[in-house]
């Protein structure tokens, strides 16, 4: 996907939010059995809940794993968790974030290519 960045980043900033995470509804290759993040989100785009989800609709507003937020309170957030001994950005941050502060979904109309194994890699569609 070509997904501009520009615009998220814009979307980001006019919604004030602590963080934005990039979320599709259009899949390519979303292998069965493996997890993927998804978002419960309000109508003004604001993330109010996620969950794991191996099964996987058209309805579902799928993490792809991609956030913006400032960059020193990143840092922040990442130091802190390390300090407690935690090393994983979605369970450790990004859910809290969602609990605290304003988070916001920034959902683009691209066809998202998951490369879950080796056979995604090879299949030519």
């Amino acid at each position: 996907a070509n997904i501009d960045f520009e615009k998220m980043l814009k979307f980001h900033e006019e919604k004030g939010a602590r963080c934005t995470a990039l979320v599709t509804r259009h899949p390519i290759h979303k292998e069965r059995d493996t997890p993927i993040t998804t978002y419960d989100i309000k109508e003004d785009g604001q993330i109010v809940g996620a969950d794991l989800a191996c099964e996987i609709s058209e309805a579902d507003n799928m993490g792809i794993s991609t956030f913006i937020m400032e960059r020193e309170d990143l840092i922040g957030l990442l130091s802190r968790t390390a300090r407690e001994g935690n090393m994983s950005f979605r369970r450790d941050v990004f859910l809290d974030l969602i609990k605290t502060d304003k988070v916001m979904a920034y959902e683009t109309e691209e066809s998202i290519l998951f490369i879950d194994d080796l056979s995604c890699y090879l299949n030519p569609t």
